[in-house]
């Protein structure tokens, strides 16, 4: 486990568990997902704050608290991503494995960052007529992959909060969460669908705030 995760699982596991371990981690990638959502995402606030209540009356005073402090020290460490020096990793991902609350019977396995790191050491990257590298990933889980190649284009010395639109669905509402924090953290342009990527249909879908900031340049790739 890397050392800064620590502080997090220690606090999670302070946690009364008047809910398994599992829901837990699920509420809270979900409270911090809506909570950056509604900050951007206006029209889809009455859904994120019904998601963000229900699972905040789960937990007593003490555990709200507790809550507080495990989104604020995840939000600390996502956001180093952005900065021009920040060390990237996929945090969510780890911690969601070491938790031991994974499906593995769905296949769940998540990619070690230092592996996601070394494929996207092998990409080039080509900008379209509009002057826009677009990524895709359609089984994002927590986003390691699209997190190596925002960090292997930045280590390019190419702008991607400018240059690149990211977009990413995985038909795991937990996994999309993780996916949209970690983004929208390192300051990504993005879209993040819960979708069956094999049948197309989608179920819900989260904008990035580094995308609805930018929306004149990235609103075309959205509809994707």
């Amino acid at each position: 486990m890397n050392p800064k995760l620590k502080p997090v699982v220690d606090t999670l596991n302070s946690f009364q568990f008047k809910v398994d371990y599992a829901t837990l981690l699920s509420d809270v990638f979900s409270m911090l997902a809506d909570s950056i959502s509604n900050i951007v995402d206006s029209q889809q606030k009455e859904i994120r704050d019904e998601e963000y209540f229900a699972c905040l009356k789960k937990y007593d005073k003490e555990d709200r608290l507790k809550l507080q402090t495990v989104t604020g020290r995840i939000f600390d460490l996502c956001s180093e991503m952005s900065a021009p020096d920040g060390e990237f990793n996929d945090w969510l991902g780890e911690l969601y494995m070491i938790s031991n609350t994974s499906s593995s019977r769905a296949g769940q396995f998540f990619t070690p960052f230092n592996l996601s790191r070394l494929t996207a050491r092998l990409n080039t990257f080509n900008k379209d007529p509009h002057g826009i590298i677009t990524v895709d990933e359609p089984a994002c889980g927590s986003g390691g992959l699209l997190l190596a190649t925002a960090e292997k284009m930045r280590d390019d010395g190419i702008n991607y909060a400018e240059e690149a639109f990211f977009h990413g669905a995985d038909i795991d509402g937990r996994c999309v969460r993780m996916c949209y924090i970690q983004l929208s953290l390192a300051g990504v342009p993005a879209v993040i669908h819960k979708r069956d990527t094999l049948s197309m249909k989608t179920y819900e879908t989260w904008f990035t705030p580094a995308y609805c900031f930018n929306w004149m340049k990235f609103g075309r790739y959205g509809r994707c």
